[in-house]
């Protein structure tokens, strides 16, 4: 059982992590149509970016969930990294969603 629930959160906390970077990969690329002026090209990653946090986020739940059913939790240092690289790349979302915006809405001096 103990090898069954440890090869089930390597491979939920696998999924988290892959979610997570392509996210930021996205993020970045995001960032990169802002300063080329592609704004619209910027949202269109941030949303698909969006999509990948939820999948890790929804992935974050399950795995805390059955955690919580078995009224124990299995020790995993890569799920505890996941779950804070997960938070860190939610806040690079929203400070780059911001950016966007504020951007977009930006007339340089002439």
């Amino acid at each position: 059982m103990q090898q069954i629930n440890t090869e089930h959160t390597l491979n939920v906390t696998m999924a988290m992590i892959l979610n997570i970077g392509n996210a930021r990969s996205l993020i970045a690329a995001a960032l990169a149509d802002v300063a080329g002026y592609r704004y619209q090209a910027a949202r269109e990653k941030m949303r698909r970016a969006e999509a990948e946090l939820l999948t890790a986020q929804q992935l974050q739940a399950r795995r805390l969930v059955e955690n919580a059913e078995a009224h124990r939790f299995v020790h995993s240092t890569l799920f505890m990294n996941a779950q804070a690289t997960l938070v860190k790349v939610m806040s690079e979302f929203h400070m780059t969603q911001n950016l966007v915006s504020a951007f977009e809405h930006w007339e340089p001096e002439q």
